[in-house]
């Protein structure tokens, strides 16, 4: 059951990969964390944080204003025991700036 669980989740998260590297400034979001990880959500899309440690001292649901660039895979993602929940996301992103 696990292994078609992460299979699926590979498959979304495959799905919505970029492959250019742009810059998002500076964007009025919210900080979601839940047992698929981190993400920061800005209108209607999440986004899937590669670097959790600058998001660690925010808690779910705070406002913040953050600065990322997107990625195509997140190494960290690697060892994570993913839980039962599927959470679709945009894109992975490296946070660089966050308030």
């Amino acid at each position: 059951m696990k292994y078609y669980l992460v299979i699926t989740l590979l498959i979304i998260g495959s799905v919505s990969f970029v492959s250019c590297k742009k810059e998002v400034s500076k964007k009025n979001m919210t900080v979601i964390k839940n047992c698929t990880g981190t993400y920061l959500q800005f209108k209607e899309k999440y986004y899937k944080v590669c670097n959790t440690d600058l998001t660690d001292s925010f808690n779910n649901n705070d406002e913040v204003n953050a600065s990322f660039t997107k990625i195509e895979e997140c190494k960290a993602f690697e060892d994570l025991i993913i839980c039962a929940l599927a959470f679709e996301f945009e894109d992975i992103i490296d946070v660089t700036k966050i308030e």
